[in-house]
């Protein structure tokens, strides 16, 4: 029996500062395009709680 041994992938370069940027612009257009995901983002991120009001942390009672 052989194996052949694949050749790994290369490893993705970083991102320049300005390519992160744009992902980073493209994302929150995306959200603002889709407000019950953006919602969900902003409850995991503990910004807001189940009921939409600001956590403790953000300025909320």
């Amino acid at each position: 029996m052989t194996t052949s041994i694949r050749p790994a992938a290369p490893l993705p370069r970083p991102l320049s500062e300005l390519e992160e940027l744009a992902l980073f612009e493209r994302t929150c257009d995306r959200l603002i395009r889709n407000p019950e995901q953006l919602k969900a983002v902003i409850q995991k991120a503990g910004i807001t709680d189940n009921r939409g009001r600001l956590t403790r942390r953000y300025g909320g009672r």
